[in-house]
């Protein structure tokens, strides 16, 4: 596997490579897919590091209550949903066993889960918490409200992964829905990525009604639209 240009300094290597010394490609894809998860959790992570949340003067940033509930939502929702798709189409290919067995792996870790969170007990999400916020740079002291919140926000859409992927492997994700509060988190950074959208629009339409002024040439609403471009960015 390629190590992207941005995280070869961090990693110190252009490439990953294993031999996994099997003959049997069903068994050589079963180990791979366990490493090659390895090897992108690792790029994730020098990616992180070389663009940590620091301020201009390096200093750590207090993440705020918006940024911590989206990032919740990508790392325990978002990005393992996509893991969990992938790992069930290796089962798959690699037939009914495996692919039963996974479902079972996830029906357990659901209701492992749910009966944790129901005990108040976030110690796994909590090491999931505390490596978050050293990759991300962020200046959230363990015990804080808002690390406390962010740790049961990540135990949240972590447990509504475990039931979306039941939900994958037995054909019902159509009639799958996440949890309340998962689900109002999915509201709002949608919202806010509307928000964003609707500036550019906007925009778009001051830049058509100049055109056909003639007022403005269309290099320079072109060098206008940057600067609008990066509040939509940031908006969003």
């Amino acid at each position: 596997m390629m190590v992207p240009a941005a995280a070869r300094p961090v990693i110190g290597k252009r490439e990953f490579t294993k031999s996994l010394r099997e003959t049997d490609r069903r068994r050589a894809e079963e180990s791979a897919l366990p490493i090659l998860m390895a090897w992108k959790s690792r790029v994730e992570a020098a990616l992180s590091s070389s663009d940590r949340g620091t301020n201009a003067d390096g200093y750590l940033v207090c993440p705020t209550a918006t940024e911590l509930e989206e990032a919740a939502l990508v790392v325990g929702y978002e990005r393992a949903s996509e893991r969990v798709v992938q790992l069930i189409k290796v089962k798959a290919q690699l037939g009914d066993a495996h692919y039963r067995a996974l479902r079972s792996k996830f029906k357990r870790r659901h209701a492992d889960s749910v009966r944790l969170l129901k005990g108040d007990d976030y110690t796994y999400w909590r090491g999931h918490a505390v490596r978050q916020v050293h990759k991300r740079g962020w200046d959230l002291p363990q015990g804080s409200l808002p690390f406390e919140e962010f740790v049961q926000q990540l135990g949240r859409a972590g447990t509504d992964t475990f039931a979306r992927a039941v939900a994958i492997i037995d054909d019902t994700e159509h009639a799958f829905m996440p949890s309340a509060p998962v689900q109002a988190a999915i509201k709002r950074k949608n919202d806010r990525a509307r928000d964003g959208e609707r500036i550019a629009q906007l925009y778009d339409i001051y830049q058509a009604q100049r055109l056909a002024e003639g007022k403005k040439r269309p290099d320079t609403l072109r060098q206008d639209r940057k600067p609008v471009d990066e509040f939509a960015s940031f908006v969003a």
